[in-house]
């Protein structure tokens, strides 16, 4: 398998990328492996905001350790 290099983009192609899509998917520290779970989220051109529900396994990683990945 080739490694696949993802090409350099500037912030305003980044935000229009944020901008077209409304799922994202945020890893967190596992017990082992880290645990991936899908958010939808709305950019308003400078933060995301993150729609989560109060209860599974995102929560109890993110209490544990709030360093994720989006």
């Amino acid at each position: 398998m080739d490694v696949v290099k993802i090409p350099r983009m500037e912030k305003q192609e980044y935000d229009r990328l944020i901008e077209k899509g409304y799922v994202c998917r945020i890893a967190f520290q596992g017990e082992k492996y880290p645990y991936i779970a899908p958010f939808l989220y709305v950019f308003d051109g400078s933060f995301m905001y993150f729609l989560s529900t109060k209860y599974g396994k995102k929560q109890e990683y993110f209490k544990k350790s709030p360093h994720a990945s989006v």
